[in-house]
């Protein structure tokens, strides 16, 4: 063979070569596996806070080699719970998480894997007096997990006339109102969850210059009717002016109940009621003679010093009933009652003093026939 043809066989050879290389660089060819370094954790068991019995912890095996997955034997095993109303679920990775059909761990090299117990309840919707409409979903219950934050629903079309809803109470009537719920260690299962209708009022300063404006009061139906604030409670203020109470509107009529009021509509707005500062403190009331029956016109001569009194303190009010010269000292009695009486209808507290005055006029003249009230106050409030 000349060397010609050798050159071109060493070539051809040279060329098969590299392509059988080439080949087998792009074919996966087998190689004994190396040992693995994962770590078979123990499984822990955790009851989850509610008292529990658990099984002991127990040896596990990693899927696959350096696998983060684990055997999942150990979510064959059961837990029983003294906890009434509540039933075991499985086991979860995390507290209040659902139950897990695999174990995983963050790191192959962990050495234990702690799994928590699943306990089941329900809880029950109660609509609490609600006249129409379901809640979102038609809901009735849920299904709860101990340690689960769980969303309560929202009222959907549930309604109750004149009330708007405001989440849950875990009673018919309660002052704490929810809108998740999440169990504590001590609750026993299958709790009822009540609606809470509620009316909110809130107030409007209505041209006050100074102070701040209450904080909104809420009440719930069924519960205990609102105290509104007084003068003294707040800081609001108005220049030159008196604080009278508090109206249904702007210009309205002052409350004749502050201190047991229930709202009309769900949100009810109270407006700041002022009066011009004024510096009466007495007053006389004339009654047609041998009578002691207060009569509108009367009535509104005392309302008159009674809103100048507003915002005082310490009120004192003297009555002096002038009575005709010889009639009955009775009389006089009668007519300081009946002043009384409507005083106190106002809410006004203080002390009274009656003293009966034989008149020199006429018997059926009209200086004969008249009550004097006048007014003091210690510590006015500013």
């Amino acid at each position: 063979m000349n060397s010609r043809v050798m050159s071109q066989s060493q070539r051809t050879i040279s060329i098969v070569l590299t392509g059988l290389l080439a080949i087998a660089s792009l074919i996966a060819i087998p190689s004994s596996a190396s040992a693995s370094t994962a770590t078979n954790p123990t499984i822990v068991f955790d009851g989850n806070t509610l008292a529990t019995s658990v099984p002991a912890s127990e040896a596990s095996t990693r899927v696959s080699s350096d696998s983060l997955r684990v055997s999942t034997e150990s979510l064959a095993r059961t837990a029983t719970t003294a906890r009434s109303g509540y039933t075991f679920g499985g086991w979860s990775l995390a507290r209040g998480e659902a139950a897990t059909n695999e174990i995983t761990t963050s790191a192959t090299a962990d050495t234990t894997r702690t799994i928590f117990a699943v306990w089941n309840t329900t809880v029950s919707y109660n609509v609490n007096g609600a006249d129409s409409g379901a809640l979102s979903g038609s809901k009735t219950q849920d299904v709860y997990r101990f340690g689960q934050s769980l969303t309560l629903p929202s009222a959907g079309t549930l309604a109750k006339s004149g009330f708007a809803f405001g989440g849950w109470m875990s009673a018919s009537l309660s002052a704490t109102r929810i809108t998740t719920y999440s169990a504590g260690s001590s609750d026993v299962g299958n709790p009822t969850l009540f609606a809470s209708w509620i009316k909110t009022v809130s107030f409007n300063a209505n041209t006050a210059t100074a102070g701040t404006i209450p904080t909104a009061q809420v009440y719930t139906s069924g519960g205990t009717a609102l105290k509104l604030p007084v003068l003294s409670e707040m800081t609001l203020r108005k220049t030159g002016y008196d604080f009278m109470g508090w109206s249904l509107s702007a210009t309205g009529l002052v409350i004749a109940n502050p201190g047991s009021f229930i709202p009309v509509t769900s949100q009810q707005t109270l407006y700041a009621i002022w009066k011009v500062t004024s510096t009466k403190a007495a007053a006389r009331v004339f009654f047609n003679p041998g009578k002691s029956v207060l009569r509108a016109a009367q009535k509104l001569e005392i309302r008159e010093l009674v809103d100048s009194l507003r915002g005082k303190s310490a009120i004192k009010i003297t009555l002096a009933a002038t009575r005709p010269s010889g009639s009955a000292k009775s009389l006089g009695k009668l007519r300081n009652d009946a002043v009384v009486k409507y005083l106190k209808s106002l809410g006004v507290v203080a002390t009274y003093t009656r003293t009966n005055t034989i008149g020199t006029g006429s018997p059926t003249g009209t200086k004969t026939n008249r009550v004097t009230i006048s007014a003091s106050w210690a510590n006015p409030i500013s």
